[in-house]
């Protein structure tokens, strides 16, 4: 009782920061496929007033969702369906589509609490563990995502059932929820479309986590791979019958020619992304003082002028078509180079993997830079902030090498998701921290999983400890 009424006060927090502000690029384009979805029965991330054409800008899970959601709560009634949407209704539109971030946070924590029933003894112990969880991801990603309609939230909550459920598979084994698992991978593809490639390596290193044997291997590779494949079949099926492209979402042409302009950084920018790209206290204390750095330098012309994609001189260059007086590495490759070389959207991906081939150890020398920016999801503010970011991201990236040398198959599968994720977007992204901010939850357990393993070391008669 006291967790459910901890998890209660925690959303109603998250919905008293619940207003109709406007939202962000990706997030109005979620909102407005999700009108058309409902309104005009057409999978458009285009804005209403304009003649609709189907699309597949952005992944489809969340925005269906949120289609859905919307029908339920009767926002779009008849009468809607035979007006244009004023600006009045589109305000109350947003306030009542980000209402749905509130079951999203709310299944995310139960699912937590559900994980650390399942991993802590004894149970009261367990309980007192979750509640310390629930607390630290409300902080640090439920009140950043509550008021916003990126799918970061989205992502978190079916990253966690996927952590939940392959656990429920390590202790059964039984087909069924080994085929959940499956399909729910499947369901965080759709969601996050990076995560078809994390599939390549995830579903063969959890068939063998998950058996017992050779023989058993193979069905279990059966039962998870025809689950995922049920789930994101039928979309990618959608995109090639009527774009002829075989894929989840649109934007990775986009993504990799960004990182092709991050790998032709300079060995000054390299050293200076580690300022740009920590948090506060490392920029103000240690790292500013150390390389002669602050914020000033991020001005046009200033020494880090290549990490603020907002310079207006960068907009006047761009405008002026001065495509070699661009500063920012994010616009080079979003709008600098695609404008100079006139590329559509299907050449951009080609370009960028030759790019990116000229110069294979640079792509391998600029993932350490941008795995730290990726590394802070956090956002931290303070030391202690800077604190847990580090020891839970440190966790969920060692988590797996521990479970490897201890032969603790649980250690691998609950971070194995998440830090495949981590590894990928470092590989091939600028990776955005928001990019990994999916992974707190994940990464919140896995520093409880490394300091209770430590505690049971140093005192092996404490009676409080791990399951697995």
């Amino acid at each position: 009782m006291a967790v459910l009424l901890v998890i209660g006060a925690l959303l109603w927090k998250q919905f008293e920061l619940i207003d109709c502000e406007g939202l962000g690029s990706d997030a109005t384009q979620n909102f407005n496929t999700a009108v058309n979805l409902l309104k005009h029965g057409v999978y458009s991330e285009q804005p209403f007033d304009e003649a609709l054409s189907p699309g597949f800008r952005r992944e489809p899970l969340p925005n269906f969702f949120l289609a859905i959601w919307l029908g339920l709560i009767g926002f779009l009634g008849s009468s809607l369906h035979e007006q244009a949407l004023t600006s009045s209704i589109v305000e109350r539109l947003i306030m009542q589509a980000k209402s749905i971030n509130l079951i999203y946070s709310a299944v995310l924590m139960l699912l937590l609490w559900f994980v650390s029933i399942r991993l802590f003894r004894p149970a009261i112990f367990a309980n007192f563990i979750a509640v310390l969880l629930l607390v630290a991801c409300h902080q640090f990603l439920l009140v950043q995502e509550v008021n916003d309609l990126n799918t970061e939230l989205a992502a978190a909550c079916i990253l966690m059932g996927c952590v939940a459920v392959c656990l429920v598979a390590f202790e059964t084994g039984g087909w069924f929820v080994v085929s959940l698992c499956g399909m729910l991978f499947g369901l965080l593809v759709l969601t996050k479309a990076s995560g078809a490639y994390v599939a390549l390596v995830v579903i063969p290193l959890f068939s063998a986590l998950l058996a017992s044997s050779m023989r058993r291997f193979w069905h279990i590779f059966l039962f998870l791979s025809l689950g995922f494949v049920c789930v994101i079949s039928p979309w990618v099926l959608r995109n090639q019958m009527i774009f002829e492209r075989p894929v989840i979402a649109q934007g990775g042409g986009d993504v990799l020619l960004i990182r092709s302009a991050f790998n032709r950084m300079t060995l000054r920018n390299y050293r200076d992304a580690f300022y740009a790209y920590a948090p506060e206290p490392l920029q103000q204390n240690i790292l500013g003082p150390l390389l002669n750095l602050s914020d000033n330098d991020l001005t046009c012309g200033g020494s880090l002028s290549a990490f603020n994609r907002n310079l207006v001189c960068d907009r006047d260059a761009l405008g002026d078509g001065r495509y070699d007086d661009v500063s920012s590495l994010y616009q080079k490759g979003k709008r600098a180079i695609p404008q100079q070389l006139d590329l559509t959207r299907e050449q951009k991906r080609s370009v960028a993997l030759e790019r990116i081939s000229q110069q294979p150890w640079s792509h391998v020398w600029t993932t350490v830079p941008l795995g730290w920016r990726g590394f802070w999801a956090f956002k931290p503010k303070t030391w202690i902030d800077l604190w847990i970011n580090a020891m839970s991201f440190l966790s969920l990236l060692c988590l797996p090498v521990l479970g490897l040398c201890y032969r603790r198959p649980v250690w691998i599968l609950i971070p194995g998701i998440a830090a495949g994720f981590f590894a990928f977007y470092a590989g091939v992204s600028h990776f955005l921290p928001r990019y990994s901010a999916p992974l707190i939850p994940v990464s919140l357990l896995c520093l409880a999983i490394v300091a209770i393993a430590l505690l049971q070391r140093l005192a092996s008669d404490v009676p409080l400890g791990l399951k697995h």
